[in-house]
């Protein structure tokens, strides 16, 4: 009896600890799902705030080379024109995009 309780928490461990492992694997090469929500809406505001539209996101995604996320976004009123916008850390305001080389 003892034998199979011991079992079962050694089992449970295991599991918890690749469940654990795992997740850190994921968040490495996709970044982490709320800070994904989190530079997302950083992102819009930046452009908001920079060139005094309103942007939508269409799609983010995590850099695990330079470690930074990259968003494509378009202004509300025209969805064909479609820019990258993204982390840089030479930049003061901390992003970088490429609206005016599309526009």
């Amino acid at each position: 009896m003892r034998y199979i309780k011991a079992t079962k928490i050694i089992l449970w461990l295991v599991s918890l600890l690749l469940l654990g492992f795992s997740f850190y694997v994921y968040s490495q090469f996709y970044g982490t799902p709320w800070e994904k929500q989190q530079q997302e809406m950083n992102m819009e505001k930046y452009l908001e705030e920079k060139y005094h539209h309103d942007f939508a996101i269409k799609k983010t995604r995590y850099n695990f080379l330079s470690e930074t996320y990259q968003a494509y976004a378009y202004p509300r009123k025209q969805s064909q024109l479609l820019f990258l916008v993204e982390q840089s850390p030479n930049s003061k305001e901390g992003y970088s995009d490429t609206y005016y080389k599309v526009k």
